[in-house]
């Protein structure tokens, strides 16, 4: 009996499970980004331009050129592959439960092999997207589905 209640568990969704696309666009993308061996951020939300120029102190990735408006309607998310070729970005959603809410950025393959030197002692090579999504009252993390799991949401600024 309890194998039935189990396998009746792992195959019936969770009550009220919700799954909203939400629309993005992608600003712009990187590969071979150096950053430190250890570092487990996948994700960063970059709420305000104080948080912007935390983020690239942190981070200090390419970004030419970008000179966004944070007008309260606006979010930028980056996220981060240690595969390098992980840098397109193909859906974001956000997932709702009675008791909570995850957000979700979608990466596939470039399908560009890239071929680097070995990173400095200490360091690894990533590759990024930075997307722009509407603005929510609160985004506490953003997980990132692609092969490779694990990692760490930052905050930069506030919302």
């Amino acid at each position: 009996m309890a194998l039935s209640l189990v396998s009746s568990l792992a195959t019936s969704p969770p009550e009220q499970l919700k799954r909203l696309q939400v629309e993005f666009a992608q600003v712009m993308s990187g590969h071979s980004f150096l950053r430190e061996l250890d570092d487990q951020t996948i994700t960063a939300i970059i709420w305000n331009q104080e948080g912007l120029r935390a983020f690239i102190e942190k981070y200090p990735i390419q970004i030419e050129g970008l000179n966004p408006v944070f007008d309260g309607k606006r979010v930028l998310i980056v996220a981060f592959s240690d595969r390098l070729s992980a840098a397109f970005c193909d859906g974001f959603s956000h997932v709702t439960q009675p008791e909570s809410a995850s957000y979700y950025i979608d990466l596939h393959d470039s399908g560009i092999e890239f071929k680097r030197k070995a990173p400095p002692e200490g360091k690894k090579y990533s590759s990024w997207v930075l997307v722009s999504i509407a603005r929510a009252e609160a985004i506490s993390s953003v997980s990132v589905r692609e092969p490779v799991a694990g990692g760490l949401s930052r905050q930069f600024g506030s919302p």
